[in-house]
């Protein structure tokens, strides 16, 4: 959506940096997924309670796979932010996006490698992974995010050259 109606140039002139509007919108879409995973939780919360009421700690392992859901999905969300980023036209980055996720399906999770990939990140649970410890995933997660918003970053300040 940045390269429809000269955005790009427009979002040059104003008095904040190119790549702080990038790193905006990785928190925007962020925080509405998580706004999504909370009001799943918030439903299987109340049905855990309701109808399940001889499993007390149920509504407390809800909210530790949500949130483990939350950190694995993050690479995910940085790497599609940086393809769009890269390409003027919004169907290619949609397509690149959708081969993302139909590769990730086709994944095995028996290797930490297959496991690590952005887009295979957010299939893995908390109990029964294969290929590492939840913990283990977590930190991939977390350092993959952080490379490709520096990866964002550094290519905002190239693509001024090339322009």
């Amino acid at each position: 959506m940045e390269s429809a109606d000269n955005a790009l140039q427009k979002m040059q002139s104003l008095p904040i940096k190119e790549e702080g509007l990038f790193f905006a919108k990785f928190i925007l879409i962020s925080l509405m997924y998580l706004g999504l995973l909370v009001i799943e939780f918030l439903g299987l919360g109340f049905s855990s309670v309701y109808w399940f009421s001889e499993y007390p700690d149920l509504p407390m392992e809800l909210a530790k796979n949500i949130g483990y859901i939350f950190i694995l999905s993050l690479p995910a969300i940085a790497l599609s932010v940086l393809i769009a980023s890269f390409f003027a036209n919004i169907w290619i980055a949609l397509g690149l996006g959708i081969i993302g996720i139909f590769l990730a399906t086709q994944l095995s999770d028996q290797s930490i490698i297959l496991a690590a990939f952005p887009f295979n990140l957010p299939f893995q649970t908390m109990h029964g992974t294969d290929a590492a410890a939840p913990d283990t995933l977590v930190w991939i997660a977390l350092i993959e995010t952080v490379v490709l918003l520096v990866i964002q970053k550094i290519s905002v300040h190239v693509r001024r050259y090339f322009r």
